[in-house]
């Protein structure tokens, strides 16, 4: 039981951190492209 909570919690934080870095990324093209 613990491994599945450890689990999902893992892939939720994987998660955040994989979508707040496309999030990070697609707002440096943007200033980028934009001056």
């Amino acid at each position: 039981m613990i491994e599945i909570v450890a689990y999902l919690f893992g892939a939720w934080g994987l998660g955040w951190c994989f979508g707040f870095s496309i999030l990070a990324y697609k707002k440096f093209i943007e200033t980028t492209y934009t001056g």
